[in-house]
């Protein structure tokens, strides 16, 4: 009796918070990715930068508190920052070639149906190249990250299924030598590269040049 009335408090507890938690997360989760991209951005610098499917925006406020960030992304009323917002497919971006010192494309490419177009966008518009931050798996790991993928979006949707223009039905992963040989055919290249995580989980960092 006291673990189903503790548990219908939780249930209660989710369902009038849940949005105010789930935000929580995101928010703490873009701390990580923030640090990890900053990590392959010059140093010392204030850039321009343009974030790529920034979704919330959360990613690119915390590096906002360095650097002149604009937001893109190919859903309207998406961002819950005060950063400036653009809705725009990733593989037709509107900005001028060089318009940035630097793109970010973080946990984005996976979800695309054209990748290699919103690459070389993002390479288009950027003076000094793209940073990536990506998810990849091994083996069998694969359709448990895919499905655990798919249910984070879609709580980040409010439980929609819908996709928005450009993006692809179901994510897809690949392994970083894949990911490189995709820059190569955009006409870019790999400066630095780090692999790390569980096998079910490997995040991947790129710096690619132009």
């Amino acid at each position: 009796f006291v673990a189903l009335g503790w548990g219908g408090w939780l249930a209660l507890a989710l369902r009038e918070h849940g949005e105010v938690l789930l935000q929580g997360v995101l928010r703490l989760r873009a701390q990580s990715k923030a640090r990890w991209l900053q990590s392959y951005l010059s140093e010392g610098d204030s850039l321009r930068l343009l974030d790529v499917g920034a979704g919330e925006g959360y990613v690119g406020e915390r590096l906002a508190r360095r650097h002149s960030v604009q937001l893109v992304d190919a859903r309207e009323g998406v961002n819950r920052t005060a950063l400036s917002f653009q809705r725009a497919d990733g593989a037709d971006l509107p900005f001028a070639d060089d318009a940035f010192d630097a793109a970010l494309l973080a946990y984005v490419l996976h979800h695309t149906r054209e990748p290699e177009a919103v690459l070389r966008e993002a390479l288009r518009v950027s003076r000094n190249g793209v940073v990536v931050l990506e998810s990849g798996c091994r083996g069998r790991w694969c359709r448990l990250l895919r499905r655990l993928d798919r249910w984070a979006n879609r709580l980040r949707r409010g439980g929609s299924e819908g996709h928005a223009e450009g993006e692809a039905v179901e994510a897809r992963f690949r392994s970083a030598r894949e990911w490189e040989r995709m820059a190569e055919r955009c006409g870019g290249r790999v400066t630095a590269r780090e692999e790390w995580g569980a096998p079910w989980h490997r995040k991947m960092l790129f710096r690619i040049a132009k």
